[in-house]
């Protein structure tokens, strides 16, 4: 494919050309369609549905840049920003639709507690939290049930 060069012709460009450039901001905007698509996607939790429509929401990034710069966008259609539309995809497309599915798409459950309830009952209860860094050091971490007797102990000595 040759290219025809703005400064070969005279004049404001042919319709033919204006046409291919307006093309390729089309061709920009649907990778906001593609982003939208993997949107409902992973509201459904359609997982691998959205991917794939992010797929193609990439491969449309990776192809519209080389096309606007070949076809001359910017000369031919001067008051039309390629860069703010392709911005925008890119935010819908790279950082909406993941932060959706990360945050939104996935709740979380709980699969089981960590500790028993009379554990957890007794932490919330120690404010272990309230105690100084240097009074927690040392403890036996590993040993739960010790380490909370050892924080009691510290709490005891606090309060006399």
């Amino acid at each position: 494919m040759t290219r025809i060069k703005s400064s070969d012709s005279a004049g404001p460009p042919g319709r033919p050309r204006v046409i291919a450039a307006f093309s390729v901001h089309v061709f920009t905007a649907c990778g906001a369609a593609c982003a939208l698509l993997a949107l409902i996607a992973a509201v459904g939790a359609a997982w691998p549905q959205m991917f794939a429509w992010l797929g193609i929401a990439l491969v449309i990034d990776a192809v519209d840049g080389t096309l606007a710069r070949r076809l001359e966008v910017a000369q031919v259609l001067p008051r039309w920003s390629g860069d703010l539309l392709d911005f925008v995809v890119d935010f819908a497309t790279y950082v909406f639709v993941p932060a959706y599915a990360i945050v939104a798409g996935v709740p979380a459950a709980t699969i089981r507690m960590r500790f028993s309830e009379m554990i957890i009952e007794r932490l919330l209860r120690l404010k272990w939290w309230e105690l100084e860094l240097s009074e927690l050091s040392g403890l036996p971490f590993r040993d739960i049930e010790r380490c909370l007797d050892w924080i009691e102990e510290i709490r005891a000595r606090r309060e006399r």
